[in-house]
């Protein structure tokens, strides 16, 4: 099973569809140690209106983004 993630720009990614049986609320803890344990990711917005996530994800280095 896939979710959906869209580029936006040299810096960003889009999440906008999790995977079947992926809660919100689980994914945002493992974005969030990804946050703590590493250092590739710089900021995550959360922009959720219901039933819909929306997740976008802000790289440190462009390229990580392709």
């Amino acid at each position: 099973m896939n979710g959906v993630a869209s580029k936006l720009d040299d810096y960003n990614v889009e999440v906008s569809e999790l995977p079947i049986k992926k809660w919100t609320s689980e994914y945002k803890k493992f974005l969030e140690k990804l946050t703590v344990n590493t250092d590739e990711i710089d900021n995550i917005r959360e922009y959720h209106e219901n039933p819909h996530i929306n997740f976008v994800i802000t790289y440190k280095d462009r390229d990580f983004v392709r």
